[in-house]
């Protein structure tokens, strides 16, 4: 039986970082983005729209030097493209695109986190605007230290069918890393419902902030 967005995300008591696409029960296709974090400085993060139509991931606190492996555009949005993502990947994937360049040769292009000793796979959703098919990338740190990359095009969601992506697995005091694609059941009827089940989905003391948007809104949350 294919799992829900909630049972998915509880067999994951530290998800780390979060993709998920699909359509909910209306027909909406949807892209969301979620993050949780341990620490202070991660939970000390949230989720702005910039004027450009980017989300970023900004600290909280004010006066904080930015962190690459932290502070980034979660969303951007160029040309007829949009990329939902988890690092600084995000801009220069989404550029790729909109110049033209192929899927596969810009996700060529970027590599797992320099956060040893867990290497954060990088994570990301793609979509070019009129087409149902969202391209799902991923690289993560190999036995041999080299890259291990995948890519999977998912083509005419059905309402109700659904894709998640996360970088870790594990617990919080157990990371371990994961980025492998399942497919998951989409209870929500709407972008307002999965919104809310995405969120009380995520462990209560680890989750900072999400988004989901689809081709019409964006809608974000971050805090409790």
């Amino acid at each position: 039986m294919t799992p829900g967005v909630v049972d998915a995300l509880a067999a994951r008591p530290y998800p780390g970082r979060v993709c998920l696409t699909g359509r909910t029960g209306d027909g909406t296709l949807f892209w969301a983005y979620a993050l949780t974090g341990r620490s202070t400085a991660s939970q000390a993060r949230i989720l702005v729209e910039s004027s450009n139509g980017d989300v970023e991931v900004r600290d909280a606190r004010g006066g904080v030097a930015p962190d690459a492996l932290r502070h980034y555009v979660a969303l951007a949005r160029r040309a007829d493209w949009l990329v939902v993502g988890n690092g600084d990947h995000v801009v220069p994937l989404c550029d790729s695109l909109a110049r033209g360049v192929s899927i596969g040769d810009a996700s060529a292009v970027p590599t797992f986190e320099p956060d040893p000793p867990i290497y954060t796979p990088r994570i990301w959703l793609a979509v070019r605007t009129g087409s149902d098919v969202t391209s799902l990338g991923w690289v993560r740190r190999a036995a041999d230290g080299h890259g291990h990359r995948g890519i999977v095009a998912v083509e005419e969601f059905e309402p109700g069918f659904g894709v998640l992506l996360t970088t870790y697995d594990g617990s919080a005091t157990e990371v371990r890393t994961s980025a492998v694609p399942t497919e998951i059941s989409v209870a929500a009827w709407d972008i307002g419902a999965l919104e809310q089940e995405l969120w009380g989905a995520l462990p209560a003391d680890l989750r900072i902030a999400r988004l989901v948007t689809s081709l019409r809104e964006t809608r974000l949350l971050t805090g409790t």
